[in-house]
């Protein structure tokens, strides 16, 4: 193959990880029976993971407990069509995925950082 054939371009393409944030609530903890909520975040995530591979995307993670989504690598040109997808509410970059660090309340058990 030549370096300027299609199939080298789309190995050789840059992607960008991000999380793709999804619309179904996951269950408050503690409260009740939540196996139907669960249920329906596990149905949300199988079917879109199934477009985002379809797109050309990469799964990485998942969450299901604290919020509902999924953390795929995929070529940016294909973010459009992602935000597209039924029940996608946000797509961020995976950067976002840690909090800011947090500092203890008293400055004097502060640690430089």
């Amino acid at each position: 193959m030549l370096a300027g054939s299609p199939a080298v371009a789309e190995v050789t393409a840059a992607t960008v990880d991000v999380w793709v944030d999804l619309s179904e609530p996951v269950p408050a903890a503690g409260v009740g029976d939540d196996t139907a909520q669960r249920q329906r975040v596990d149905r949300q995530q199988r079917e879109v993971a199934a477009q985002l591979q379809q797109l050309g995307g990469h799964e990485l993670a998942r969450i299901r407990h604290t919020r509902n989504a999924i953390a795929v690598r995929i070529h940016p040109n294909q973010l459009d069509a992602v935000r597209r997808i039924p029940g996608v509410r946000r797509v961020r970059p995976t950067a976002e995925l840690h909090p800011p660090e947090l500092l203890p309340s008293d400055p004097t058990k502060r640690e430089p950082r």
